[in-house]
């Protein structure tokens, strides 16, 4: 597929996959001023470089899942609790969520 979208458009987060061929364009263009009211907050994460093991918990804070991942691999979460440790030094994610955001103590609660 040229596009896949791995998240719905209902969410506060959207995040696709595009495999573009040699010579496509994305047509120039910039977004509207559009508000949309959010109460989570929803991350995502790539790893450019190296390897994390990641931790996912439920909305009851119970442990889900524990998982590596590696070089090119992304996580998407909406709701309940993440953790992750670095498994290589220069290890590299790219972390996107929606803001703006407020700081720590106004943003989060420990698990």
């Amino acid at each position: 597929k040229e596009r896949l979208d791995l998240t719905p458009n209902s969410t506060n987060l959207q995040v696709s996959y595009i495999n573009n061929v040699k010579n496509k364009k994305c047509r120039p263009h910039k977004h509207l001023e559009v508000e949309r009211n959010t109460n989570s907050t929803s991350e995502c994460w790539i790893v450019i470089r190296g390897k994390i093991n990641i931790e996912l918990y439920d909305i009851d804070d119970s442990m889900l899942i524990n998982e590596i991942l590696e070089q090119g691999d992304c996580l998407i979460t909406f709701q309940g609790g993440h953790s992750y440790i670095s498994l290589e030094d220069n290890t590299v994610i790219c972390e996107v969520k929606n803001g703006p955001y407020f700081g720590a103590e106004k943003d989060r609660v420990y698990i």
